[in-house]
C-alpha cells in the first residue's frame, strides 16, 4: 500500500465509523481494488470515501465509505495486512465479500462494458479508430487537448458510431483471434453548455448536445475549432466551488482497446452501484472530476460529495512519491518499530488541525467510559486520554491531579513540538474529534523526526498505561521479518 494513501483511508475511516456513532446508523469502511490498468507494474493509489447523509439522495441503502487502490496483484495482501495494522479493518473488501462485491474491478469488466455502450447510444460517447502514431502527432503539435475529435467527426450519428463498433467487432470476431486488442476506444464527448455539481450532489445540466446529428458540425453551441462551449463547476468541502471551461476538458477515453475501461469511468460506475454519496481521494484528482461530473449527468445519475485533500510534501517541498522511505506502510513503520497508534496519531496531523475542530462538549462535569468520554481538549487535555485506558469518568475542568504517565506526556510533548491536544493514545478519542469540515487546503510535511517524537509519546504511554500493546503492535512486523514469537 502506498503510505501516502493512509491519510486518506484514516480520513475515510473516521468519517464513516463517526457517523455510525453520531447517528446509530449502520456505515462500512470498504475496500476496492483498481487493477484496470495492465500496463503499470508498480502501485499507484487514490482514496475515496462516502457515508450517508440523511437528506441526500442517495440514503435507501446503507451508508458507505470506500478505500479504492489502483495496484498490482501481489499487493492487495499488503494492502489489507496494513490497513488491518493501522487499525482501519474494513467492513468490504476482495478476501471477506460483501453485498456489492466483486471488488476487484477486473471482474466487473461486463458492467462497464455495457455502460460505455449506453453512453455512445445516447450519443455521449464515440468509438475513435485513430492510431497511437497519429495521437502523438497531435500531441507534438503543440495542441493544449490530447485529442482534435477527428472520429467524432468521421462518425457523426449515432447510428454511425454503433456501425463503425459493430463492423469492428466483426472483423475482430473473424479474424480468429479473439483476445486481440480491438481497433477502437470509446471517448467521451465533453457536451456544449453548463454542467454544475455542487456539495449536496445536487446541480443542473444544461448541456445542450444533440445526440442524432453531428454535435460538433457548426451551430451556436459549438465553441471554437469544434470545442464545447460552457463550463462544469465542482463545489469541493475544502476549497469550495470551481469552475473549469468545458473548452480545456478533453474527450477522455473510457473504454480501451483491451476491454478495459479507464479510471473515469471505472470509478463513476463503481461508485454509483455501490452507493457511495462521499468522495474523498488526494487534490491530484481535482482536474478530472469535471469529467467524472460530466459523467454521472451522462448517465442521469446523481453525483456525489467531493473533498480533495491536500498533497504531502517531503522536509524538502517536494511531494511525496512512492520512491520515498514512508511509501510503504509494512517496511517503512510496521518493521520499523512504530506503534499503529503513533503513526495513526501522525498521520491524522497531516492535513487536519485538532484545534481547529475542537469541540466545546465536555467543557464540565460529566465522566464517561472509552467510548463515551469527552473528546481531549479542555484543561488537562492529556488527563482524558489516560481516562480512555483506564475506563475511568473525570470532569472536563482542569482540576485533577495528572498521572505519572500524562504528566510525562505534557513535558514531553512540549519538547518535542506537539501540543497536548495533538495526541491521541488510541483512535477513539481521535473519532470523537474529527471532522471533514475541519481538513487543511495547505499541502502538509511528512517529517521523520515528528514520527519519532510521536511514537516516543506513544511508547511512554503504552508503558504506562498499556503495556501489552507494544507486543500488539510490533509483532505483525516482526512476523514479516520472519520473527514468529518473543521468548
Amino acid at each position: 500500500m502506498v503510505g501516502v494513501a493512509l491519510g486518506q483511508a484514516l480520513f475515510n475511516y473516521l468519517a464513516a465509523k463517526q457517523f455510525t456513532r453520531k447517528t446509530g446508523k449502520a456505515a462500512a469502511f470498504i475496500v476496492r481494488i483498481e487493477d484496470t490498468d495492465r500496463t503499470r507494474y508498480d502501485m499507484t493509489h487514490h482514496i475515496t470515501s462516502s457515508h450517508r447523509i440523511p437528506s441526500h439522495p442517495l440514503t435507501d441503502l446503507s451508508d458507505w465509505l470506500l478505500l479504492r487502490c489502483r495496484l498490482v496483484p501481489e499487493s492487495v495482501s499488503q494492502i489489507l495486512r496494513s490497513l488491518r495494522w493501522a487499525g482501519l479493518s474494513p467492513d468490504e473488501a476482495p478476501d471477506i465479500g460483501g453485498p456489492y462485491g466483486p471488488y476487484t474491478q477486473s471482474e466487473r469488466l461486463p458492467l462497464y462494458h455495457s455502460h460505455a455502450m449506453k453512453l455512445v447510444s445516447t450519443g455521449s460517447a464515440y468509438p475513435c479508430f485513430c492510431t497511437e502514431s497519429r495521437l502523438q502527432a497531435l500531441k507534438r503539435s503543440g495542441s493544449n487537448l490530447s485529442y482534435d475529435r477527428h472520429c467524432a467527426r468521421l462518425y457523426p450519428t449515432i447510428e454511425h458510431r454503433i456501425a463503425a463498433i459493430a463492423k469492428a467487432d466483426s472483423e475482430r470476431a473473424a479474424s480468429n483471434q479473439p483476445n486481440a486488442k480491438s481497433s477502437y476506444v470509446i471517448r467521451m464527448f465533453v457536451p456544449d453548455g453548463t454542467t454544475s455539481g455542487n456539495g449536496s450532489g445536487g446541480g443542473s445540466d444544461t448541456s445542450s448536445n444533440s445526440s442524432d446529428s453531428n454535435p460538433i458540425s457548426g451551430g451556436s453551441g459549438s465553441g471554437v475549432g469544434g470545442r464545447a462551449l460552457g463550463q462544469t463547476s465542482v463545489h469541493d468541502l475544502i476549497r469550495g466551488s470551481i469552475a473549469f471551461a468545458n473548452a480545456g476538458i478533453d474527450d477522455q477515453v473510457l473504454l480501451k482497446s483491451d476491454g478495459f475501461p479507464t479510471y473515469h469511468l471505472a470509478s463513476v460506475v463503481d461508485d454509483h452501484f455501490m452507493q457511495i454519496t462521499h468522495v474523498i481521494r488526494g487534490e491530484e484528482w481535482l482536474p478530472s472530476t469535471p469529467k467524472h461530473i460530466l459523467l454521472y449527468r451522462m448517465f442521469g445519475w446523481q453525483p456525489p460529495i467531493w473533498c480533495h485533500v491536500p498533497l504531502l510534501l517531503t522536509p524538502s517541498r517536494e511531494k511525496l512519491s512512492k520512491r520515498n522511505s514512508h511509501t510503504n506502510i509494512e517496511s517503512a513503520y510496521m518493521r520499523g518499530g512504530f506503534l499503529a497508534n503513533a503513526v495513526i496519531n501522525f498521520v491524522a496531523l497531516l492535513g487536519w488541525n485538532p484545534r481547529a475542530s475542537q469541540s466545546t462538549a465536555g467543557g464540565g462535569g460529566g465522566g464517561g467510559d472509552a467510548s463515551t468520554a469527552a473528546p481531549i481538549g479542555n484543561g488537562d487535555k492529556l488527563d482524558s486520554p489516560t481516562a480512555h485506558a483506564s475506563g475511568g469518568g473525570g470532569g472536563g475542568g482542569g482540576g485533577r491531579k495528572k498521572s505519572g504517565a500524562a504528566a510525562a506526556a505534557v513535558q514531553h510533548s512540549a519538547s518535542l513540538a506537539l501540543s497536548s491536544d495533538e495526541f491521541f493514545p488510541s483512535i477513539d478519542p481521535l473519532m470523537a474529534r474529527f471532522s471533514l469540515s475541519k481538513l487543511s487546503s495547505s499541502p502538509s510535511v511528512v517529517d521523520d523526526s515528528r514520527l519519532l517524537s510521536i511514537n516516543a509519546l506513544h511508547l511512554r504511554y503504552a508503558i504506562a498505561n498499556r503495556p501489552d500493546s507494544i507486543l500488539d503492535s510490533i509483532i505483525p512486523g516482526m512476523c514479516g521479518l520472519g520473527i514468529d514469537r518473543i521468548i
